[in-house]
């Protein structure tokens, strides 16, 4: 029975493309450039899930209700203002 030391080593194909380098966090032009787009991804995920906004407000760490809302887009602003609306309404 063969070891696995005689079996040739596995190797990636070679590709004429490279990962793309991390943003760095660190520099301020970096956040400015990502966050309006993190932000959306957040809101709409948020929406999508129907997370609360007392637990959307903990996911941020812990902002108060103003903070979160004027980070909130005004469409999403609305929509989860009906949403939560509707979940006060009994059914039946």
């Amino acid at each position: 029975m063969p070891s696995h030391s005689d079996s040739p080593a596995l190797a990636y194909p070679e590709t004429m493309y490279a990962p793309p380098t991390l943003p760095d966090l660190s520099r301020l032009e970096e956040r400015r450039r990502l966050s309006p787009a993190a932000l959306r991804a957040f809101f709409n995920i948020m929406d999508r899930w129907e997370i609360r906004d007392e637990d959307a407000r903990q996911l941020l760490g812990g902002i108060s209700s103003g903070a979160l809302h004027r980070r909130q887009p005004a469409a999403a602003r609305e929509a989860r203002k009906a949403l939560s609306w509707r979940r006060q309404i009994p059914p039946g």
